[in-house]
């Protein structure tokens, strides 16, 4: 079938750009009507066979604008009943000429398969053929020779309107499946996509809770019993003790505001600053809370690289300083973006902290999680070490 049965066939919604052309199917029934009322004029018989081909005429005409129309634009009653009533028609109109009845069913079968399922368009058409012939013969005089002349005329007609519209209802069949392939993926891509982004917030939720369990957690809790401690020293008069663990206090407090202008600063959204300028934060918040040296040095005119790798970026250089922060005992870091490598983005962290050996020592989670941040986005990690060497790691993703 031409499209819409075939589509139907399957239960699946019309896909738009091919079945809004309702347009196209009035203006077909249009031009065939208006190309058969003529022919019927100039090769008609008077009499009963006129009455019966006017008859079809109106019979076409009203059937086509009771359900006809309508079964082009959705699933109706009209679109299974009304090229049963434009057969008929047909027939009527080769009733009183054969001419303007093979003009009308050149209409008829096109919309036969346009409007039904393929076994059902197919039985119909054949029963549609078989009695035009039958009327066509009897027009010609009902004799074996004219028999003849008439089923290879009209068999020829049938085999071609059978062939053509089993082909083309392939390659609606086919057309549709690719549809829904791509749907599909369509649908499995944004579904993966949601995915990852929901594995992201959880991982990056861990990470949050992780940092505060290690710092701020545990330096609350150094309060608490530093005050404690320093009660008892109260109460038994050792101003000496009491003073000790109030500068302890001071400092752990200290330290854990430091810890938390850091987290809040990791924090920053790429959405809302440049890679640039969250880098910028992050060094200067580092510095500012910890005695650590850093800078940050800028190759090249920056330029964006899209949110998935600029946070991916800014998360491995969290990661990094973090790092170099708490196990590397450094007192001086760099970080270095690269803009200046063709269709690359190269972040490089540096300290000069006590390294360690990359053979020796399992990668931990840190740095799992730098290989995987830098995989995501099909970049490539790059780590020199060593115990009393350093530490240099840079990412080179693509742009």
């Amino acid at each position: 079938m031409s499209g819409q049965g075939a589509v139907r066939a399957v239960g699946i919604a019309l896909p738009s750009p091919w079945w809004r052309r309702n347009c196209g199917w009035h203006v077909l029934h249009l031009v065939g009507c208006l190309v058969t009322v003529p022919v019927l004029a100039l090769t008609t018989v008077h009499g009963a066979r006129l009455g019966v081909a006017v008859a079809g005429v109106l019979t076409l005409v009203a059937a086509y604008g009771v359900g006809g129309g309508r079964g082009f634009a959705a699933d109706s009653p009209g679109s299974t009943v009304y090229p049963v009533l434009a057969w008929c028609a047909a027939i009527m109109i080769t009733v009183g000429s054969y001419q303007a009845g093979t003009v009308c069913a050149f209409l008829v079968v096109t919309q036969t398969w346009a409007l039904m399922e393929r076994t059902a368009a197919t039985w119909l058409v054949t029963a549609g053929f078989v009695v035009f012939g039958a009327v066509i013969w009897l027009w010609s005089g009902a004799d074996t020779k004219a028999f003849l002349v008439v089923l290879a005329t009209v068999g020829g007609g049938w085999a071609f309107a059978v062939c053509m519209g089993w082909f083309v209802d392939s390659i609606a069949r086919t057309s549709q499946e690719r549809a829904e392939i791509i749907d599909t993926l369509r649908a499995t891509q944004a579904e993966l996509a949601r995915s990852q982004r929901l594995e992201g917030i959880h991982a990056e939720r861990e990470r949050l809770s992780g940092e505060i369990h290690d710092t701020l957690a545990q330096g609350f809790t150094s309060v608490v019993a530093l005050s404690r401690a320093a009660q008892l020293a109260q109460e038994r008069g050792d101003g000496v003790r009491v003073a000790e663990r109030l500068r302890l206090i001071e400092t752990t407090a200290q330290d854990n505001l430091d810890e938390a202008r850091i987290i809040v600063a990791e924090l920053s959204a790429v959405s809302s600053h440049t890679l640039v300028q969250a880098l910028e934060r992050l060094v200067h918040t580092i510095r500012q809370a910890t005695a650590m040296e850093g800078r940050l040095d800028v190759m090249g005119p920056p330029q964006g690289a899209g949110p998935a790798v600029e946070t991916a970026l800014l998360r491995i250089a969290q990661e990094c300083l973090t790092n170099s922060r708490k196990h590397s005992g450094a007192t001086m870091f760099g970080v270095t973006l690269d803009y200046t490598r063709g269709d690359c983005i190269t972040l490089c962290t540096s300290d000069d902290g006590v390294g360690f050996d990359p053979a020796a020592a399992p990668l931990g989670f840190g740095l799992g999680g730098i290989r995987s941040r830098a995989d995501a986005v099909g970049g490539r990690v790059d780590l020199q070490t060593g115990p009393g060497r350093g530490t240099r790691l840079s990412v080179r993703v693509p742009r």
